[in-house]
């Protein structure tokens, strides 16, 4: 769903992170948000669609948070739903304020498990913003009230140098196949403790990692993932846990299908 780049840091002065000397760029783009535009029938990225989008921006400025979240929530089953025709800055506008949500789905959740960070997720470094490339037709200068609209949000995470989980039984050793799988569910279950629920937990969303002959697997995504809230009773909490448990365990069960791997 989101544009990730290996990028090496240049450290001048030299820095007292953690980080390394090579990192990773997320970015929540809305015009390689493949997922998203699929999800809202936006076409394959194109200038002139860029275009028009940035001119909507200028000329007529969308609306606040509130009404963001109103105009996501009324087409979030039914997207394009009675709007076939509408205009494509329309469409994007909706990818954009999903982006948004997800970069700060992601930062909260790192925030709040900084005690997992290098362990059970990758360190993160900061959040970023990227102005955007202004096509010709619309004004070079961004006003700080459409930056939001515009800019492109992203997170620095630590590179991790492993291999995805989805790739376990074909690059691991067999033996070695139930301390990775395990080390996969105890991320899980690290986050459950720290009240954190993960709607995008799949294979391909871990990184398996080998230091000293030990596997730890760690995971990297959490734009769906979402807080409990202060209000939230115990009950309200354990049924939304139940779904996402279940959608958790499904999604990485599937790699024991295989005869050689029935010790799950």
């Amino acid at each position: 769903m989101s544009v990730v780049a290996q990028v090496i840091l240049n450290k001048n002065p030299p820095s007292s992170t953690q980080m390394g000397d090579v990192a990773v760029l997320k970015l929540y783009d809305r015009r390689f948000a493949e997922e998203l535009r699929g999800f809202f029938e936006a076409e394959d990225y194109g200038e002139a669609e860029e275009e028009e989008y940035q001119l909507e921006v200028f000329h007529h400025p969308s609306p606040n948070d509130e009404g963001k979240a109103k105009l996501v929530a009324a087409h979030a089953d039914n997207p394009t739903d009675e709007n076939e025709d509408e205009p494509a800055a329309k469409r994007i506008s909706r990818i954009q304020q999903r982006c948004l949500e997800h970069h700060i789905s992601e930062c909260m959740v790192y925030d709040r498990l900084k005690s997992l960070q290098a362990h059970h997720i990758p360190r993160l470094s900061c959040s970023v913003r990227l102005k955007p490339w202004i096509l010709p037709k619309a004004p070079h200068s961004i006003p700080p009230s459409i930056e939001k609209d515009l800019y492109i949000p992203g997170i620095l995470i630590e590179y991790i140098d492993g291999f995805s989980l989805e790739d376990a039984n074909t690059i691991a050793p067999a033996e070695d196949w139930r301390q990775i799988f395990d080390k996969a569910l105890e991320a899980i279950n690290m986050l459950g403790d720290q009240n954190v629920l993960n709607n995008g937990v799949r294979p391909e969303n871990f990184i398996v990692r080998q230091e000293n002959g030990v596997y730890s697997a760690l995971m990297v995504d959490f734009a769906q993932a979402r807080l409990r809230r202060v209000d939230e009773s115990d009950q309200e909490w354990k049924r939304f846990g139940f779904s996402f448990e279940r959608t958790e365990r499904a999604s990485l069960r599937y790699l024991v299908k295989a005869d050689e791997m029935q010790f799950y």
